[in-house]
């Protein structure tokens, strides 16, 4: 009788849920979000963001004050519901630079909680931190991490983490710490050059926006640099060693004006976008496309017709959508203001409703671990709606988030330690978790109700369980 009634139970709540999340129309403005004031000005942007393990939300840009606190110079920490979160103090400062150029541009979230950002600055708390700096929750300098002299005065404008914990650095700098490389480094967990990654300097002169890690531990780069001698131009394919791999060459070619945004999908095929008229001498690509491992263009994806203008980022949600954020203002002819997802095949997703869009560029684009989209930029309106260069934007509730409850699955114990169990109601087919970062930590087809994962090995940290469209959240102590 018990199991009937928790039956019974399970079923009305999935089907409020259901309703309640069904009442969402994807891609518009959340409500219950409000930033209030937002950015300082109309010239002011937001760069990059990412929520933290609390739920709490973290971005950078250019901004001297967000939700009118003045604490939160260039960098902003804001509750779940968009106000300015309490305890936090931004330590960024540039005395030496023009506040023209004084900004942030990334940033990248540790499995400790610890976050890396990067940008154009000169000092965090009084330490000098030439353009990258690793700061604690409240605000507070990471002392432990020490760049030296960093990129001087040159842009940081990507960071991403390794697995092993190294911390892979890309911009426009042509120094780090006085060693002669340009574009792109690998740092040690605290700091220090790691001289076990070397390119050769004297052949490139990069410009990277944007790197994204493979499975294999290779670095897919993208920005507006050129390989000089060879056709591989603005994308390029590093070795772990960070020796070039001649073996991938999209050959964006002349055209290329730039590539903001390189990402490795899950499966190992890389989307790139940007601004370009061709790739691999297909004058039908235009600002975005899908490249195999080896390089060549995924006939599978098309997007149609070119944007009307430049795209800023990409992110490629839990259910294999992809957001496209930037300057445009058409997609395929149509009316597209800023932004609009994309289906795995590159066709346009009708169910994804912008409305009139933002009013101005969108820069970045990332999920909430309950599917809602976090969107950022220069923008002040969004669907005719005042959100002044940071908004949230309804999910449809495609990557419901829940902590074991009203799901088809449970997982136990949790928090866990050596060992994770998962039992199903049903047959599961494809399991697969991912860690704070997004990055996919186990994947497997299991054809069985129960499973149990050796998991003495994960560092500490949040994971999420993602079987169909529903994901658990579970802790590693």
């Amino acid at each position: 009788m018990k199991k009937k009634l928790r039956n019974i139970c399970f079923i009305s709540a999935s089907l409020f849920f259901g309703n309640l999340l069904n009442a969402q129309i994807a891609g518009s403005l959340d409500l219950s979000f409000d930033p209030g004031a937002g950015v300082n000005s109309i010239t002011s942007e937001v760069n990059e963001s990412v929520q933290l393990p609390d739920g709490k939300i973290l971005l950078v840009g250019y901004f001297s004050s967000f939700g009118g606190n003045t604490d939160m110079n260039r960098i902003a920490k804001l509750n779940s519901d968009g106000t300015p979160a309490t305890g936090f103090i931004s330590g960024v400062s540039a005395p030496s630079l023009a506040s023209s150029s004084f900004r942030l541009y990334c940033l990248a979230l540790q499995n400790d909680g610890k976050i890396l950002v990067g940008g154009r600055f000169t000092e965090y708390d009084g330490y000098v931190r030439n353009c990258i700096a690793r700061i604690n929750q409240d605000g507070s300098i990471d002392a432990t991490f020490d760049p030296g002299t960093g990129s001087g005065s040159w842009d940081i404008l990507d960071i991403q983490i390794q697995p092993d914990g190294k911390i892979l650095v890309a911009g426009n700098f042509l120094t780090f710490n006085g060693y002669n490389y340009s574009g792109l480094v690998r740092l040690n967990p605290d700091g220090t050059m790691d001289n076990t990654f070397v390119h050769d300097t004297g052949t490139y002169d990069f410009l990277i926006n944007s790197i994204s890690l493979q499975s294999d531990g290779k670095i897919i780069a993208g920005g507006s640099f050129a390989y000089i001698g060879t056709t591989n131009v603005r994308i390029v394919r590093f070795n772990t060693d960070g020796s070039i791999d001649p073996t991938f060459n999209p050959n964006a070619n002349s055209s290329a004006t730039n590539i903001n945004r390189v990402l490795v999908q899950p499966d190992g095929k890389i989307l790139i976008a940007g601004q370009f008229s061709s790739l691999n001498g297909d004058q039908n690509i235009k600002n975005i496309t899908r490249v195999d491992a080896n390089g060549v263009v995924d006939a599978t994806f098309n997007p149609g017709a070119n944007p009307g203008g430049m795209i800023f980022d990409i992110h490629l949600d839990a259910n294999g959508k992809i957001v496209v954020v930037g300057s445009f203002t058409t997609w395929n002819n149509s009316p597209a203001n800023r932004i609009v997802r994309l289906n795995a095949s590159g066709s346009f997703d009708s169910s994804f409703n912008s409305g009139d869009g933002a009013n101005s560029t969108i820069d970045c684009v990332t999920n909430q671990v309950d599917g809602k989209y976090l969107i950022g930029g220069t923008y002040s309106q969004y669907n005719s709606i005042s959100r002044k260069g940071y908004a949230r934007l309804n999910g449809n509730g495609t990557n419901e988030i829940l902590d074991n409850q009203f799901s088809h699955f449970t997982t136990y114990p949790n928090p866990f330690n050596e060992s994770l169990a998962i039992e199903s109601e049903k047959i599961m087919n494809d399991v697969s978790i991912f860690d704070i970062t997004g990055k996919e930590v186990f994947s497997k087809s299991v054809n069985a109700q129960t499973l149990i994962l050796s998991t003495n090995k994960w560092k500490s940290g949040v994971y999420f369980v993602k079987i169909e469209n529903q994901t658990i959240k579970v802790i590693k102590e």
